[in-house]
């Protein structure tokens, strides 16, 4: 291993999935910024996919573990770029603080508010949670971080376990979720950590029968129903934990999914451009989203474009493509630097780019397994 990137072998039509996932994250929330609404079907049919897709795959690609690699793992991975990203919106927040009302950044918490809020990582929900300051959009990764350390020492608790006993416990894990929320909201995320343990193990699953190779029409046909018709029911907020027809919206999530992984698998065999397209998205979502989150919740320049925009064109859906195109620029412009800022890249990807005391720790195991 050397610092700079590492080869890996990746699976195109996974981070074609990945790059439409990420894609429809920011177009749900460009959704919100044109006043569509909760309401909107089209926000519940990205909802009821966008981010259980992203448990899902990780299921898919899990093997086990050690407590302590696994534990390593979710710190490089996941834990240094919410830290990073907090970095950065506490320059927001500072900004906010000293020139008030700029048309750039802004923040609506105190220093203390936004420290709490960093350690609490909490990404909004339910009234009882009010009181507790909002981290944002970067909940996200707080919560995989803990459903995959969950979900690793779960799967070596239970080896010996046939499948039906190990669906069992990750379902008791999603209804514990469920009802502890109508308590209190945990930290780190940790409700919907629990309630989506059915995810994880469904990916898991989903790689052992080898159904995503070889998808069918009838199975295409019940994905896309069960997708639609859970986005019909209810919204799915994963962010609050809240699934009321939790059932419903599970097996949806899974059929919202099951129809990207098909849909990713056209793209790679028919079109190279959007293969490119949505690979560079899906090999890089962890930069794509995490300036995005920032984008969402400190740089008010969204406002801008409701003021002046948005009374010109006259048109929500079109004031829609405008925003949209507004809520990938920030993302994108860092997907492409990010991989050419030395120092900064090794937070948000470690894995091809850790940082040189990773690199010589790792040169010096591997010279004392040779010694031995």
């Amino acid at each position: 291993m050397s610092e700079g990137i590492v080869k890996k072998r990746r699976v195109a039509w996974v981070d074609i999935a990945r790059g439409i996932a990420i894609l429809a994250v920011i177009l749900g929330h460009s959704i919100f910024d044109v006043k569509l609404n909760y309401n909107s079907y089209a926000a519940h049919v990205i909802f009821a996919f966008h981010m259980p897709i992203f448990f899902i795959v990780s299921g898919y690609f899990y093997r086990e573990k050690t407590l302590r690699t696994e534990l390593r793992g979710g710190l490089c991975n996941l834990i240094l770029p919410y830290l990073m990203t907090a970095v950065f919106a506490f320059i927001a927040v500072i900004v906010g603080m000293i020139w008030q009302h700029n048309p750039v950044m802004y923040s609506s918490m105190s220093i203390p508010q936004f420290l709490l809020a960093v350690l609490y990582g909490f990404g909004g929900g339910p009234a009882h949670s009010a009181g507790i300051p909002a981290i944002g959009a970067t909940w996200f990764l707080m919560a995989m971080f803990v459903a995959i350390q969950i979900f690793n020492w779960s799967m070596r608790l239970t080896n010996k376990s046939n499948s039906l006993l190990r669906l069992a416990l990750f379902l008791t894990y999603a209804v514990i979720g469920i009802a502890i929320n109508q308590v209190v909201f945990l930290p780190w995320a940790t409700n919907s950590a629990l309630l989506v343990q059915p995810f994880l193990y469904g990916g898991y699953l989903l790689k052992k029968s080898e159904l995503v190779e070889n998808i069918k029409w009838p199975v295409l046909v019940i994905s896309l129903l069960l997708w639609l018709y859970s986005a019909h029911i209810s919204f799915l907020q994963l962010s609050a934990a809240s699934m009321p027809f939790y059932l419903e919206q599970f097996m949806g999530a899974f059929g919202g999914s099951m129809i990207v992984f098909w849909i990713s698998q056209k793209i790679e065999k028919h079109s190279r451009i959007l293969t490119n397209i949505f690979k560079k998205y899906g090999s890089q979502s962890i930069v794509v989203f995490c300036f995005h989150a920032f984008d969402l919740s400190y740089v008010s320049l969204i406002a801008l474009l409701d003021v002046y925009v948005y009374p010109v064109v006259k048109n929500q859906y079109l004031f829609l493509i405008i925003v949209y195109a507004y809520r990938l620029l920030i993302p994108t412009v860092m997907m492409l630097l990010m991989p050419h800022i030395k120092g900064l890249r090794s937070f948000y990807l470690n894995r091809n780019f850790p940082f040189k005391f990773q690199v010589n720790k790792e040169k010096s195991l591997i010279k004392q397994g040779d010694q031995k």
